[in-house]
């Protein structure tokens, strides 16, 4: 479950820098 939990949590940070560069440009 932990691993899971990092998983879904490194996709929504990965997610979440792709609509910061995409509201960047």
């Amino acid at each position: 479950p932990a691993s899971n939990v990092t998983s879904h949590q490194l996709e929504e940070l990965e997610l979440n820098q792709k609509l910061s560069d995409f509201r960047s440009i």
